[in-house]
């Protein structure tokens, strides 16, 4: 998020366009998902959430010329770069909020996320469960 001073003295937040077109993304898969998993929606009770995000790995990480699929013996296994994982989760919930898997996430009360690098697509697996 960003924060714009507004002409009144007010601070506004916003998502960048690439946060906004991910967050739309999200929620419009999990509204699929939803829609054909049978279950009841908004799930109104305590909810168990898992989020499971794969990052792109840097081309940096990787050989040059002939070794140019090969990851370099220094890459590291984990990002511990940009984007954070609590950033990730936000905008996350967010989207799953606004595809009406719950009223608001603060029905999440048990949460386990990781961030990774993949070699392919980057992305999230989600897993929602009613307790």
């Amino acid at each position: 998020m960003k924060a714009h001073a507004l002409p009144n003295g007010k601070v506004a937040l916003r998502y960048g366009p690439q946060v906004n077109q991910w967050r739309h993304h999200v929620q419009y898969e999990a509204a699929e998902v939803a829609n054909l998993s049978g279950m009841d929606f908004p799930i109104l009770g305590p909810v168990k959430l898992e989020l499971g995000f794969d990052l792109p790995r840097p081309q940096a990480h990787y050989g040059t010329g002939r070794n140019s699929h090969t990851l370099k013996a220094s890459s590291p296994t984990w990002p511990t770069v940009m984007p954070d994982l609590d950033k990730l989760v936000r905008a996350s919930c967010d989207s799953l909020t606004d595809a009406g898997l719950w009223k608001d996430d603060s029905h999440v009360v048990y949460l386990i996320a990781a961030k990774r690098y993949a070699d392919g697509p980057p992305g999230v697996l989600i897993q929602v469960e009613a307790l």
